[in-house]
């Protein structure tokens, strides 16, 4: 292969003829040519030692077999062939990669934010309430929850099941601090991306619709929703009642999206006054679907259509809208989610009087929030569960009854929950002079049917199959939280972005992060030190004069209280995640980090030497560490102890001079620290907060 006069080594890269001086390695080779060939344990500072097996490539001389080696060692030569990214190459990175995870005990991200449907970055925000900077924690908020102040009311929190301080003690009361954030911040839009001259049209002012609209905008695109009633914010407007959700807290959000320059036009419903194929006529490059789920369920049994009975959306609807504000005689409410709950509680406050709620399972099975049920209850509401309705009573075409069968609970169905089935006895009549159907609620695809469009979207993209148009939120998943359609609304703004402005759409793959959970038990050993402090609890109204009006219902942690709670934060998660190569390659690679898990060492975060913290768990033994401090700093104080995988990293008894040699690295290279791939070692300015003191 070579010229005869041409100096240096010719030889294949990935099928192209490259030239190469004599001496180069495959890795600076590749390098030089554009190729990225990953590593963990090369620095180009050191001799190669080839111990993490990442930098894997196949060569070969013409004729022979391929073989495997490693790039950083492995020198050019004429005539030799490699290949650095065959499915053999990738497959045998991806095995290096999770076996190096099998003993990696660490939480790349919090559990706390790794269980947000909307990938909130909880403890940043946490750690600046804690600090008193309120504007930065609802900042960090809206990186990827364009509504925090909603949320701070109706998130159900599940983040805090997660919670790691929930192992020593109590969870942290993540949502109250959020409340908090939100109440005493005033925030104001940062500068979006350049204009794109992209127009998108976002039809539904939900949840889902709005998280949309904010993300386009942020990338540059102008927005307009279009929502079919006079005043965005679809459910959070219209089907949560204002004890649950002021309406001025609402519009604080919404606010914000309209100072970034988000336009609104209210009262333009689909299918009526709009059109899809009209949007895209007129300009709109691309339309997002999230007309939401507002048609309910039916009983399915007789009676059911006379006067005096009403869907749960529509009752809440027509109270949020003034039209209905007073009730009298007996209510009856069929259902156990949050809306049948929501409306029960509706229902006692314009006087109705009693209220009672009929569900089919018992009441551990509701699927309403569990604290939402004590409120009714406390208000007066009167749970009667384990009773399926049979018939509607009517007299001159008037409900005045609710016939119920008794149930009991049978075998789990496939949904896990156990299956109502009747008693055998007879049916019992419940008197009622409004009964409320509050059995789910299911999207209205009528509008887009009439366009002869199909609403089954691409699972990855959010595409339907008319090109530039998207669809999310309840109406394609049905019935969700706010917080799950802002997670839905964010994800189709990266695919609809990445359409406008490549033609495909789609935004990056999932995540990948490394767990401990995964691995092994989290327990309090985990913790040392950590004082025990008793969870805030945040104020509420009395049930007794609540119930008389519609004025919040549940207070906030006061700012001195929410301080000292954000201190409670054990600031989990892993403060080198945006520079650790490790967790780079796991989503390059969509690995799967728990695939070879076994046993897991557990190591407690101790000190290398005073000014420098040392975390076991996220150790990858790839000695870079051990070397850099013989070679560059010239000291050679630490150094692994033990053999395999049972060793630890210990830092050596030194001489005055020796030591005077490690303080002078650590004050301006920190060559140890610089080096490490994973975050194992850190200096102290960037330890997180829970684990200093």
């Amino acid at each position: 292969m070579s010229t005869g006069h041409d100096a240096g080594v010719w030889m294949l890269l990935d099928g192209l003829q490259v030239r190469a001086e004599p001496g180069t390695t495959l890795l600076d080779l590749a390098r030089s040519h554009g190729v990225r060939i990953p590593t963990l344990c090369h620095d180009p500072r050191l001799e190669p030692e080839a111990s993490c097996w990442l930098c894997v490539v196949q060569v070969r001389q013409e004729g022979d077999p391929w073989r495997n080696e490693p790039a950083c060692d492995t020198k050019v030569a004429d005539g030799l062939q490699v290949r650095t990214r065959s499915p053999e190459v990738v497959e045998t990175r991806r095995w290096a990669i999770e076996l190096l995870l099998s003993d990696h005990f660490a939480d790349c991200v919090a559990p706390c934010a790794n269980r947000c449907p909307a990938d909130v970055d909880i403890p940043r925000y946490v750690r600046a309430v804690a600090e008193g900077r309120y504007d930065d924690a609802v900042e960090v908020i809206r990186e990827t929850n364009p509504l925090p102040s909603v949320c701070g009311r109706v998130c159900p929190h599940t983040c805090e099941l997660s919670c790691d301080r929930g192992v020593v003690d109590e969870p942290i009361a993540i949502n109250q601090l959020k409340r908090l954030a939100t109440d005493l911040a005033s925030p104001a839009p940062g500068p979006g991306a350049p204009t794109s001259g992209y127009r998108v049209a976002v039809v539904g002012g939900g949840p889902a619709g709005l998280s949309a609209a904010w993300f386009l905008n942020r990338q540059g695109h102008d927005v307009t929703v279009f929502d079919a009633r006079r005043e965005p914010g679809g459910m959070l407007r219209y089907g949560i009642p204002d004890y649950r959700l002021p309406s001025e807290v609402l519009e604080r959000d919404l606010d914000v999206l309209r100072q970034a320059g988000v336009r609104f036009e209210g009262e333009r419903r689909l299918g009526r006054d709009l059109s899809v194929s009209g949007l895209l006529q007129d300009g709109h490059a691309a339309v997002f679907l999230a007309l939401g789920a507002w048609r309910g369920r039916t009983l399915g049994v007789p009676g059911e259509d006379a006067d005096g009975v009403f869907g749960g959306v529509p009752f809440l609807v027509q109270v949020a809208e003034g039209e209905l504000t007073s009730l009298t005689g007996a209510a009856v409410i069929v259902g156990g989610g949050n809306t049948a709950v929501d409306a029960a509680r509706t229902a006692v406050r314009l006087g109705a009087s009693p209220v009672t709620l009929v569900y089919r399972r018992d009441r551990p099975q509701m699927p309403a929030f569990a604290h939402e049920v004590d409120d009714a209850v406390a208000e007066g509401v009167v749970l009667q569960c384990l009773c399926s309705p049979s018939e509607v009573v009517v007299t001159d075409g008037r409900v005045t009854g609710l016939a119920v069968q008794p149930m009991k609970l049978g075998p789990r169905g496939a949904d896990g929950r156990p299956k109502p089935v009747p008693t055998g006895s007879a049916p019992v009549v419940v008197p009622c002079d409004l009964l409320i159907t509050a059995i789910g609620e299911v999207p209205d695809a009528g509008p887009l049917q009439a366009e002869h469009m199909s609403v089954v979207t691409d699972a990855r993209t959010q595409a339907l199959a008319m090109p530039g148009v998207f669809a999310g939120g309840d109406f394609i998943t049905g019935p969700s939280t706010a917080i799950e359609a802002i997670a839905a609304g964010r994800r189709a703004a990266g695919s609809i972005d990445a359409w406008l402005r490549t033609g495909t759409a789609g935004g990056p793959p999932p995540l990948v992060v490394s767990r401990r959970s995964a691995l092994g038990t989290v327990d309090p050993s985990l913790f040392p030190g950590v004082a025990h402090a008793p969870r805030s609890v945040a104020p509420a109204r009395p049930a007794q004069g609540r119930a008389a009006d519609f004025a919040e219902v549940d207070g906030a942690i006061s700012e001195p209280v929410a301080h000292d709670e954000a201190l409670r934060c054990l600031q989990c998660g892993c403060d080198a995640f945006d520079e650790c190569t490790l967790r780079e390659l796991m989503d390059e690679y969509q690995v799967e980090p728990a695939r070879l898990a076994g046993h897991a060492h557990h190591y407690e975060v101790t000190q290398l030497r005073p000014g420098i913290t040392l975390d076991m768990n996220k150790c990858i033994r790839c000695n870079r560490c051990v070397r850099v401090c013989d070679q560059l700093a010239g000291a050679s104080v630490i150094d692994f102890s033990g053999r395999g995988f049972d060793i630890d990293l210990v830092f050596a008894a030194v001489d005055d001079a020796t030591m005077s040699r490690c303080d002078d690295c650590l004050g301006t290279h920190a060559y140890c620290v610089d080096s490490c791939p994973t975050g194992a070692l850190m200096l102290p300015e960037i330890i997180p907060l829970g684990r200093r003191g």
